[in-house]
């Protein structure tokens, strides 16, 4: 039986090269991994996020990422004495015509869009205890967008990415 060998050629400088892409990738991807747990892409501490007005009166709690046409919520709250029994909240956004607004809890007494804005009324607000308003809303176009929401001269400036 004649003898049989299988002869290989072999490039290390290619081998070499090859494992640093590979290393390469696999750290990509497990930042990729991260940044996803972590909540870069969806709920999670990088994307929970809180603003709060110069004067302490006003905070905003609210998701920074969030995907398209997917209801996110945004939580006011007014701190006692910002108001008289009512409560008058002004919301601005950049590109307000893409922003769905669902739900908003308690029911406002009154609701008026225009002028780039879109203001609630809120009546009847317990007195010696923060005023909480809850939005649900929606991004119907993917980007970044910026929004304002003011009670009176307290005023909270956020932004929010929308993914597609």
């Amino acid at each position: 039986m004649p003898k049989r060998s299988i002869e290989l050629s072999e490039d290390l400088s290619f081998q070499r090269r090859q494992w640093r892409w590979q290393r390469a990738a696999w750290m990509l991807a497990g930042a990729i991994v991260g940044a996803g747990l972590l909540g870069l892409f969806g709920e999670g501490p990088l994307s929970t996020a809180r603003a709060v007005s110069a004067d302490g009166a006003l905070s905003v709690d609210y998701e920074r990422f969030v995907r398209r046409e997917a209801p996110s919520r945004i939580l006011v709250t007014a701190a006692p004495g910002t108001t008289d029994r009512s409560l008058d909240l002004h919301l601005r956004a950049s590109r307000m015509e893409t922003l769905r607004i669902v739900a908003v809890e308690p029911a406002p007494q009154e609701a008026l869009a225009g002028d780039g804005a879109r203001r609630y009324r809120f009546g009847r607000l317990s007195t010696g205890a923060p005023a909480r308003i809850l939005y649900v809303v929606e991004s119907a176009v993917p980007g970044l967008q910026r929004l304002r929401i003011g009670v009176g001269g307290s005023e909270v400036g956020f932004w929010r990415f929308t993914f597609p």
